[in-house]
């Protein structure tokens, strides 16, 4: 990538900014401004719309540089005026979720009986299930309950003892339950704020089940749910004799991380390993390969592009569909379709603007994923990948970037290091903690989880029924020795006193101020001055955050 980049050759990332910012305004400025303030706004944006409008009238046939001015500034208002709706509404929306929140915590430990439909599975292991509540009875009497969703917590004795199992989206239930407190704990030297969770989750309450009494199936058993069955068998059945394989083998194929001890969480995330247990593009890419691999046979003619296009298409919205949608998934799915589509068509699209339009799908699909913070993490990694760490790499002479033998030891290490400075505000925001270590420790355990592990997991996800168990345990006993050494030494590792760093959050008007002026010096004319002051206006926000 050249270092020329700047927002006027992308037309997608234009609009994904424009978008972006105007929500981000949008829900900050509903929640410290009054409903006046709003208002005006709305009049601002309008007048700033009319009043160029009216220019590019007057100066029809006079100066088409004033239209094509005129024209601009319609375009970015319409934008930002959305992305201020979007974030207006999501806001005001959280606004009465914590009202909500506020009322059942202010009921805590009381018990009640309510009767209500499953809509969403949450964690089937751990009992944990969203609820649509159609009726709530408190103290015998019957209290009408629109519009209120519940994680109830179900213990596996509770559903065992009731005979009622395999709760599925779309179950009636009834049953007697106890209102839990919604607070902010301490768990592993963190903060946990549940509130913020269940906002995440759209949710108004938690309830602890105590008695289950009812239980309606009327979910049916849909494909998906009976091949994310079948993969789970599989996975369960070859690795039989390794929990922890089979913990990261059920995160990586199927986005299912219920098996993952918050030890093992905590190690992941100390040495900069998170993104390991997040399926991402590089689950995606894996899975793909051998795709890849025979698409010159369909290069002859469009009958056959069509044909490999519509497998591939429906091989991946089956993927999506079954790890459950995450952003990471899909963002990963939409750019490798680009890419399949400009390989067949032999299009050469910049993948930064794929990236962008890929966002816009999701954000369109569902306005809400804007303020996701894993389509805000993943978005971020990958767009860290093409602005700086490309860059970065094409300072090297192309000799030493391609002909030495130590060549992947550099990269591996560059690309870490780089990916970690360019993702630090947002790392540090959300979670206040930074990996020193993380190069060293993607440097060891990459390689391995690339060339072994994830090979390994498709294999028994697909046909584990191939091998007999003998096979398949000698098999998995050796890559769990591998995979404990491993462990042990990223342990060794985060015994370092610079292992991790804690650090104070950025607030979220400097996150916006760095955003904004990211956005302004891409405007700046000379490509290496303006790509030199976006990286050193990145590395100061980190060094002041960091300090």
């Amino acid at each position: 990538m050249k270092q020329s980049f700047s927002l006027a050759g992308y037309p997608a990332v234009r609009i994904l900014l424009m978008l972006l910012l105007g929500a981000f305004f949008g829900a900050k400025a509903t929640i410290l401004f009054p409903e006046i303030y709003i208002s005006a706004v709305f009049a601002i944006f309008s007048g700033i719309f009319l009043a160029s409008c009216i220019l590019a009238f007057y100066q029809k046939t006079k100066s088409p540089k004033w239209i094509l001015i005129a024209r601009r500034i319609n375009y970015l208002v319409v934008l930002l005026l959305v992305g201020f709706i979007v974030g207006m509404l999501h806001s005001l929306k959280n606004k009465e979720l914590d009202k909500s929140i506020a009322f059942w915590n202010s009921h805590k430990w009381e018990e009640l009986s309510f009767s209500g439909s499953i809509e969403n599975v949450q964690d089937a292991a751990k009992g944990r299930y969203i609820i649509a509540v159609d009726s709530l009875y408190v103290n015998h009497q019957l209290i009408k309950a629109p519009k209120v969703k519940a994680l109830i917590s179900i213990a596996k004795s509770e559903q065992l003892s009731t005979g009622f199992k395999n709760l599925g989206k779309g179950d009636s239930i009834r049953a007697v339950a106890k209102i839990l407190p919604v607070e902010t704990r301490k768990m592993a030297g963190k903060t946990f704020d549940q509130q913020k969770w269940l906002k995440q989750l759209g949710v108004d309450t938690r309830w602890s089940v105590q008695t289950l009494y009812a239980h309606t199936k009327t979910s049916e058993i849909s494909i998906i749910e009976q091949s994310r069955a079948f993969v789970s068998g599989n996975l369960h059945a070859f690795f039989a004799v390794s929990p922890k394989l089979l913990a990261l083998a059920k995160a990586m194929i199927l986005a299912d991380k219920s098996l993952i001890t918050g030890q093992t969480r905590r190690l992941y995330q100390q040495t900069g390993l998170s993104h390991v247990l997040a399926v991402s593009g590089f689950h995606v890419s894996m899975l793909l390969l051998p795709l890849w691999w025979f698409m010159p046979r369909f290069w002859l003619n469009n009958k056959r592009k069509w044909l490999y296009l519509s497998m591939a298409t429906s091989l991946m919205i089956f993927y999506v569909l079954l790890t459950g949608s995450p952003a990471s998934v899909q963002r990963a799915t939409i750019m490798a379709w680009f890419l399949l589509v400009g390989r067949l068509w032999h299009f050469n699209g910049p993948p930064i603007n794929m990236l962008a339009f890929a966002a816009i799908i999701m954000i369109a699909r569902n306005p809400a994923t804007v303020f996701d913070v894993g389509f805000q993490l993943s978005f971020a990694a990958v767009s860290s990948i093409f602005l700086v760490f490309q860059p970065i790499e094409q300072l090297f002479s192309h000799d030493f970037r391609s002909t030495r033998w130590y060549k992947w030891l550099l990269s591996s290490l560059l690309f870490t290091f780089t990916l970690q400075a360019a993702m630090f505000p947002l790392t540090a925001y959300y979670f206040g903690e930074h990996a020193h270590l993380g190069p060293i420790a993607n440097l060891l355990y990459l390689p391995f989880l690339t060339f072994c592990l994830f090979p390994l997991f498709i294999v028994s996800a697909t046909s584990a029924f191939l091998f007999p168990a003998a096979i398949s345990n000698y098999i998995v006993g050796l890559f769990d020795a591998v995979y404990t050494q491993l462990e042990r030494f990223l342990f060794w590792l985060c015994e370092f006193p610079i292992a991790t760093n804690q650090v104070v959050p950025p607030s979220f008007l400097s996150l916006l101020g760095i955003f904004c002026l990211v956005i302004s010096l891409n405007y700046w004319s000379k490509p290496r001055v303006r790509w030199r002051a976006i990286c050193i206006a990145l590395l100061c926000f980190n060094l002041t955050t960091f300090s």
